[in-house]
């Protein structure tokens, strides 16, 4: 499938008093490109346009990821026959090739004679055959961060569709550092939510560690010496001479449970004054 270009679009052979209104048209397109934020459809959009600009049969965008990779970030215009062509084929190394050098010299590259092309190395079984074909980089300041290369005019590209995608390809450019800008900055959002969350919990946590530490004080200061002074008491009184029987097994209960209370106390204040286990 080839495309073609709409009406609405720049036809790139044009006289030198058209170029203004090509111009004005890539002004327009670039608006919309610049409006949008996820970086998928910057590159599927951008895609678009540039086959249509240039009625290409197919064409993809590349973006540099490390010194010697290209990630093929957005294709367009086939469908692989065979399954995970894509995944496979999609970490590209970065030489000397037709498409290549647009990288590393950050230039464009013209060929209307791809397989005769002293450049050409081939493709992967599955990729449609190139015939011609043009490579343009994708620049923001002096750093060359990706290409786009668009394929199979009928007739062959020009300087004219060269100058038109290299015009288009500065403003893609910009619009995909934006576009990666507005996802760090996301998940930088992101990010600090998770923290201030996490920070909350912790507060949250501090706070309660801080109310059992008082109610736990309050537990060994108040209750637990009145249940001392019951057992104290007891045992006072069991200590006395002539406790009827009745009267003293009484007081010995009392003691005993006063005894058992303030074991009780001890073990709560232990376990309140405790540091709480994780992810209660």
């Amino acid at each position: 499938m080839v495309y073609r270009l709409p009406d609405s679009l720049p036809h790139p052979t044009v006289d030198a008093d058209g170029w203004q209104a090509q111009l004005e048209s890539l002004y327009a397109i670039s608006v919309e490109i610049a409006g949008l934020r996820e970086l998928s459809q910057v590159m599927d959009r951008a895609l678009e346009y540039c086959l249509a600009l240039t009625t290409s049969a197919f064409g993809f965008i590349g973006l540099v990821d490390g010194p010697d990779t290209m990630d093929v970030a957005a294709i367009r215009g086939f469908v692989p026959d065979r399954p995970g062509f894509y995944e496979r084929f999609r970490k590209i190394p970065i030489r000397r090739t037709i498409f290549g050098v647009v990288i590393l010299e950050g230039r464009s590259n013209l060929s209307n004679d791809v397989l005769n092309d002293p450049l050409h190395i081939g493709s992967p079984r599955g990729h449609p055959p190139v015939r011609t074909f043009l490579g343009v980089p994708l620049k923001v300041r002096d750093e060359t961060i990706g290409m786009i290369g668009v394929a199979n005019r009928p007739d062959g590209y020009d300087a004219g569709h060269e100058r038109l995608l290299s015009t288009f390809a500065n403003q893609v450019a910009v619009a995909i550092a934006n576009a990666r800008l507005y996802e760090q900055q996301r998940q930088m959002i992101a990010d600090l939510q998770s923290l201030h969350a996490r920070l909350n919990a912790a507060q949250v946590e501090a706070l309660i560690h801080q109310e059992r530490n008082r109610i736990a004080e309050e537990l060994h200061d108040r209750v637990a010496q009145i249940i001392f002074s019951i057992g104290i008491e007891a045992t006072w009184c069991l200590e006395r001479d002539g406790i009827p029987p009745e009267l003293a097994a009484s007081l010995g209960r009392i003691r005993d449970l006063a005894a058992r209370g303030a074991a009780e106390i001890r073990r709560a204040v232990y376990d309140l004054a405790a540091e709480p286990p994780a992810g209660r």
